[in-house]
């Protein structure tokens, strides 16, 4: 097991730190335990593309915790479509939620994704 903190920083805007993430590799999995402010940059800083990344759980759904998920999931999806495992989510009952209200059909990138699928 090798365990790497990807971001151990505060809500407080920094240079230096990134939103909490860390970043726990078992065998074949990649598992990414919260995904704040700049941990994808740290992630790809780490050697690990989002299409590597089989896991993620959140504690909480602060946005100093949450808002590269955003980043991960949709780079997984023009990366890998089709052609990688479903990314395993979990976290806080709300996280089903949020997810839809992200990605689905109505949700926050749903523009974005149907430009890029029917074009």
């Amino acid at each position: 097991m090798k365990i790497k903190l990807l971001g151990t920083g505060t809500p407080t805007p920094s240079l230096t730190r990134m939103g909490s993430s860390h970043l726990i590799q078992i065998g074949d999995d990649v598992i990414l335990l919260d995904h704040g402010p700049g941990a994808h940059h740290r992630l790809l800083q780490a050697g690990i593309k989002a299409t590597e990344v089989t896991h993620i759980a959140f504690s909480h759904l602060h946005y100093d915790h949450c808002i590269d998920y955003v980043r991960l999931v949709l780079t997984r999806w023009d990366q890998g479509a089709g052609q990688i495992p479903e990314l395993k989510v979990f976290g806080p009952p709300p996280i089903d939620d949020m997810t839809k209200k992200l990605f689905g059909h109505d949700g926050a990138f749903a523009t974005d994704i149907n430009a890029r699928v029917n074009n």
